[in-house]
């Protein structure tokens, strides 16, 4: 029971810290895990290892297209147009903080 605990506190901490350091540490780091992963999949798909690598790409666009929806929400624009284009998909743009045309 404390492990869920422990990791939703450790969530929450994580979110706050991004809201009171601005979204960039969350798009840099986003950006350093998909980079990563894409780096591990290419030097080790033929291991039959390629999940985690998978996972941390995904993990990582999760993460960058939080920043970018984070910065959107403070600040009512978006931070580039690489940042906006995620969120102008057909499931994605009910979820933006502002409209995107």
């Amino acid at each position: 029971m404390s492990g869920p605990v422990v990791l939703a506190a450790g969530l929450v901490l994580a979110v706050l810290l991004v809201w009171a350091f601005e979204s960039l540490p969350a798009r840099l780091v986003g950006a350093v895990l998909v980079i990563d992963g894409i780096g591990g999949f290419l030097v080790h798909g033929t291991t039959g290892s390629t999940g985690r690598f998978l996972a941390e790409m995904g993990g990582g666009m999760l993460v960058w297209m939080a920043g970018h929806w984070l910065y959107a929400a403070k600040y009512k624009i978006w931070r580039s147009t690489l940042g906006r284009a995620p969120w102008r998909l057909p499931i994605l743009s009910a979820l933006t903080p502002i409209p995107s045309r």
